[in-house]
């Protein structure tokens, strides 16, 4: 089941793209871009105890979509701050 992007949860929730825009400074037009980098590549999930969850669908797909914005964002931060959301 494929669940609305995670720039899309919540506006509680703060996004990968918000959370790296944090650490590495990113212009406001570099968070438009990267939330536009990673949207279709994140789904949401309920986990066995119904707590929702963020992850990466396909990672070789986010990997290219990531290059061709010319930021310097990897899967790997992506990932890390999932984690840190999760």
């Amino acid at each position: 089941m494929f669940a609305a992007p995670v720039a899309q949860v919540s506006a509680a929730t703060t996004t990968p793209a918000q959370s790296t825009a944090t650490s590495n400074q990113l212009s406001k037009a570099e968070t438009e871009t990267l939330n536009a980098a990673i949207k279709g590549y994140l789904i949401t999930y309920s986990d066995s105890s119904g707590v929702t969850q963020v992850k990466i669908v396909d990672k070789d797909y986010l990997a290219q979509s990531l290059k061709q914005t010319n930021l310097k964002v990897t899967v790997e931060d992506v990932q890390s701050v999932l984690d840190k959301v999760n």
